[in-house]
């Protein structure tokens, strides 16, 4: 799991949320495996939250 404390680019994501997915797909790229968007702080969630794999550990992200 990767967390992110802070949305680290709110506006672009309030005008046009396809920045998540963006984001999303660059995060599948890197880590190799399928990753999804559990919790986003555009839907009013408390933080970016990306589950991949089995999701087991949690690093938590300021930006």
């Amino acid at each position: 799991t990767l967390r992110e404390n802070n949305c680290p680019y709110p506006d672009l994501a309030n005008r046009d949320p396809s920045i998540c997915q963006l984001e999303q797909e660059v995060f599948q790229q890197i880590l190799g495996e399928d990753v999804v968007l559990a919790e986003c702080c555009r839907d009013g969630g408390q933080y970016c939250e990306f589950q991949a794999g089995g999701g087991a550990d949690t690093w938590d992200v300021e930006s």
